[in-house]
């Protein structure tokens, strides 16, 4: 989760994960902004419950991964490897990349990332930098950080 404290506003991420296919009943998962006073939800940001024609076991669209809020926007990273950048006060995407390819590394070394889970984009000088890749409950392993520079 992230919170704006200027707005008091609270992101919140939720996965609704259908893993061990363990919780029944309708799964919505997505980015919600709620009031912190109230409780009250602000808007929401559902994800897509299908993953692409061809998707590996384990593909899964939920938003496991901690998110990141500044000025005006929220970055929040899918189990599925989708990066996407939310405008704060709508919870439209504004802006998406999906992480679980191949990359070329600065190193030379073949990268490959994967789900976005565990910790958030951290966002440095102008620049967002996020880990792609993870292993845990079958999902999409990887081992890349990946550097972003805000426009």
């Amino acid at each position: 989760m992230a919170i704006d404290p200027r707005r008091d506003v609270l992101y919140a991420p939720i996965a609704d994960t259908d893993i061990n296919d363990r919780f029944k009943g309708e799964r919505k998962p997505g980015l919600f902004a709620l009031d912190v006073k109230t409780g009250e939800i602000l808007w929401e940001s559902p994800v897509a419950l299908a993953c692409e024609e061809g998707a590996a076991p384990g593909c899964d669209p939920g938003l496991s991964a901690a998110v990141t809020a500044t000025d005006g926007v929220v970055f929040s990273g899918a189990l599925d490897g989708t990066l996407r950048a939310h405008d704060s006060n709508t919870g439209e995407v504004i802006w998406s990349y999906n992480t679980a390819r191949t990359f070329d590394s600065v190193s030379g070394v073949p990268g490959y990332g994967g789900a976005l889970e565990s910790d958030g984009p951290v966002l440095v000088e102008g620049s967002v930098l996020v880990n792609s890749g993870y292993l845990w409950g079958g999902r999409f392993p990887g081992n890349v950080l990946l550097h972003f520079k805000a426009e």
